[in-house]
């Protein structure tokens, strides 16, 4: 697998880790692979098996971080999906409640108001229900999103999920296999 044509030359420079990311892995390894991804996206959460393997085979090799990238133009609910992903996060559950996001992603993805739905799934996470509602609609957690956004927009991502494995855009679809090709070179 080769980095994509369009990839942005300084793509690794903006890439970088600031602090306040959500990082899964091994924090002090050298390769790094961001995902930048919308709940609300059916292909993203049908790359979350891959994802996962990807995490559990080569985590020791690298640290994989979550960036927002919510198509809101297609997908009505998806910034409200990161904003609850964010609050959960307060809490220390940021990555359970991005597994339940994606696992009932239909549940959700054409409700008129999801924020029930999600104070459920704060529930089953044994939340704070009050904190999550507060954090939910907090200005901070939304600027924390659309501050992934802007990124995203910067690296002229227009589709998701969109990988980067250190700096470099990687044409999907995206295996195990091929991530760690691309390590050992």
């Amino acid at each position: 697998m080769k980095p994509t044509s369009n990839s942005v030359d300084n793509a690794g420079e903006k890439l970088t880790v600031t602090g306040g990311e959500w990082i899964k892995g091994n924090l002090e390894a050298n390769n790094t692979l961001f995902e930048f991804s919308d709940f609300q996206c059916p292909a993203c959460a049908s790359y979350q098996p891959i994802v996962k393997q990807i995490e559990d085979q080569l985590g020791d090799q690298l640290k994989f971080i979550y960036k927002h990238f919510p198509l809101i133009t297609i997908h009505k609910n998806a910034f409200s999906a990161s904003l609850a992903s964010e609050a959960a996060g307060k809490q220390a559950k940021f990555w359970e409640m991005h597994d339940l996001l994606f696992k009932f992603q239909d549940d959700w993805s054409n409700k008129g108001d999801p924020s029930t739905l999600f104070e459920e799934y704060a529930r089953s996470l044994e939340l704070n229900a009050d904190k999550f509602k507060e954090d939910y609609a907090s200005g901070d957690l939304k600027s924390k999103v659309e501050k992934d956004i802007a990124l995203g927009n910067t690296l002229r991502i227009n589709s998701t999920p969109t990988f980067y494995l250190n700096g470099q855009k990687l044409n999907l679809p995206i295996s195990v296999e091929q991530v760690k090709t691309l390590l050992s070179q």
